[in-house]
């Protein structure tokens, strides 16, 4: 029988191992029993009341730094304090040493103290017990994925874990990004102790990087175990479907849908008492990735009383919590090295800098509508009152059909003085439906009368299909349905020309009379919130191509928008530019959009009647 032979290096790596874990026996004896399904200040306690006293070198040395551990998290946890750690916290000592060699990360680590002014609530975090997902939005640098990985090791070493090989799962963009952070975080730095892991039963991607897939822990007197299986977003959703976890950590971005797939992992219910299982952190450099949080912290909580919530708003649920931390706090510490934080700021754009620095939802980089301030923007139905009886409906229609292609009509509402509301959204991909379907909903969402208050509906030309489909719709349909043809307007599509005329809209330019008589700048563009959630998104997020940088001579991308979520951006586009473009007043003749051009029209209101006569 052939002899399997071991390669030198393996050999190597599991020696040191063995070392490591060896080295770190010192107390283990003491140590295991301690973490075991408690909380790491009665653990540290313990450790601190067994080590006082030992004559042995590697106790005395270890014993300042615990003893420091203990009192810090004594103030964090003040409620968790029993006599075992009162007598801990009066040893005496050289407290000062917080990275004594040899003591493990997992108790000498603290966060930092939290200034929620600053955007900084590292403690904050750390000590969150929600049963949610608890997220650490923050800047590059500001210890987040650090943070994160403590309170996982923290997790999975205080509670019990349900069942043998009960799985914890780490989850990053790439494998080699996942498992990196065992080697570099878990592993050298000592979040996660040796002697807590089954050593011979870890399953390694690549042992010479010290990368491991799978590391079960040890068991407890049940002899159930954690497992901590580290994953990548590349896998995709099916991939982490049907399984049933224990708790996850999401380090970076993440695809918004399998955040909702691994969290109805979570399910059992003998998992659902868990507090400080699911966690999440990133800094929001993707627009896209951010919207649904961006949303739910821009509304908060629902408010207790349902007539209060504003209907079609996405609420952040309430046993959900969201903590910032800054890099420049943790430059001021010396967390990082400022001089690296120096010259980090020095290369970020400035309007990136929020998001960089404090993991702030600000602006992107290549945002496209950077004139959008949701705050004003972005209105609620007191907004009704401002709209003029003599506004005319417009609509428009962005033709969809695929799970990514979503069908979208938009319903607005224009004033003579040219401002638009725009007042409700259709947006569904349901792939079930037919474009008949999608019709006969736009038809009766909001009856299309044929009179001078109802306007032109504008759809992409891109699709003569659609455009028959629409004129024939009664021959589609059954009689009883009583529905009637829908009149389209092929959209004026010229894509960078109807950008910049939605952006002129954005802009406070148009002067009225305010409420105390003065005259003040206004938007000539609003969205109702609740009504059009899918169009505030997209906005939101709606950026320009970036160049691949690719190739022995990179160019600049050409200006064009990445074309991703911008299915309810495209209609607000075509139904603008193509209803303004025909009274002449889109932004390619700037002589009319001048005050005076602006009150003439509405003295005289000729352009408006013209217009109408047209239709």
């Amino acid at each position: 029988m052939k002899r399997l032979r071991i390669k030198p290096a393996v050999k190597k790596r599991a020696k040191e191992q063995r070392a490591a874990v060896a080295a770190q026996q010192v107390a283990a004896d003491s140590i295991w029993p301690a973490l075991q399904n408690r909380p790491r200040l009665h653990a540290c306690a313990e450790l601190a009341n067994n080590l006082y006293g030992s004559t042995d070198p590697d106790h005395m040395r270890w014993l300042p730094a615990v003893v420091a551990c203990v009192r810090k998290l004594a103030e964090m946890c003040p409620d968790d304090v029993t006599p075992e750690v009162d007598r801990a916290k009066a040893i005496g000592g050289g407290v000062p040493g917080w990275d004594v060699e040899g003591l493990p990360a997992y108790f000498s680590y603290m966060p930092r103290d939290d200034q929620p002014e600053a955007f900084d609530q590292q403690t904050g975090f750390a000590i969150d017990d929600t049963n949610g997902v608890v997220f650490c939005l923050g800047g590059n640098g500001a210890g987040t994925t650090t943070c994160v990985l403590a309170k996982a090791v923290r997790f999975i070493l205080e509670n019990a874990p349900v069942r043998k090989n009960c799985p914890f799962w780490v989850i990053a963009g790439s494998y080699e990004q996942t498992m990196s952070l065992y080697d570099e975080k878990l592993d050298q730095k000592g979040h996660l102790p040796g002697y807590m892991v089954q050593q011979d039963k870890i399953k390694w991607y690549n042992s010479n990087a010290n990368w491991p897939y799978r590391v079960p822990l040890q068991p407890d007197e049940n002899g159930n175990n954690w497992v901590l299986e580290f994953k990548s977003y590349e896998q995709g959703r099916r991939q982490m479907q049907a399984r049933s976890v224990g708790g996850f950590a999401f380090i970076e971005q993440f695809p918004w849908e399998l955040l909702t797939e691994v969290t109805r992992g979570c399910r059992e219910a003998n998992m659902l008492h868990y507090r400080g299982n699911k966690l999440a952190e990133f800094t929001p450099i993707d627009p896209a990735m951010s919207a649904n949080l961006e949303e739910m912290i821009r509304f908060g909580k629902a408010p207790a009383d349902k007539a209060m919530r504003i209907r079609g708003a996405t609420y952040l649920p309430d046993n959900w919590a969201v903590h910032y931390c800054n890099t420049a706090v943790a430059a001021e510490l010396g967390h990082v090295d400022p001089e690296w934080f120096a010259e980090f700021l020095a290369m970020v754009p400035e309007d990136m800098q929020d998001v960089r620095i404090r993991g702030m939802f600000a602006s992107y980089e290549g945002l496209i509508y950077k004139e959008l301030n949701p705050a004003l923007h972005y209105v609620g139905d007191e907004v009704w009152a401002q709209i003029p009886d003599d506004a005319v409906h417009m609509r428009a229609i962005d033709w969809g059909a695929g799970q990514a292609n979503f069908f979208v009509c938009l319903w607005a509402l224009r004033g003579r003085d040219g401002r638009w509301h725009v007042y409700d959204e259709y947006y569904s991909n349901d792939q079930s439906r037919t474009t008949v379907e999608h019709l006969v909903e736009v038809y009766r969402r909001h009856p299309w009368r044929d009179d001078h208050l109802h306007g032109r509906s504008f759809a992409d030309p891109a699709n003569p299909d659609g455009f028959r489909i629409a004129s024939k719709l009664r021959q589609y349909t059954n009689p009883e349905d009583e529905v009637e043809p829908i009149v389209l307007s092929g959209a004026y599509n010229r894509v960078l020309e109807g950008i910049e005329h939605v952006k002129y809209l954005l802009k406070q330019s148009l002067l009225i009379d305010g409420p105390d008589g003065e005259r003040i700048s206004v938007p000539r563009l609003y969205i109702h919130e609740a009504n059009c959630p899918n169009l505030c998104r997209e906005l939101r997020s709606y950026r320009w191509k970036k160049s691949t940088g690719k190739g022995l001579n990179p160019q600049d991308a050409k200006p064009e928008p990445l074309k991703k979520d911008d299915h309810a951006c495209d209609a607000l586009r075509y139904m603008t530019i193509s209803n303004d473009r025909s009274l002449g007043e889109t932004i390619d003749v700037a002589s009319n959009h001048g005050e005076a051009r602006e009150l003439v029209r509405r003295a005289s209101g000729a352009g408006w009647r013209k217009t109408l006569a047209r239709r």
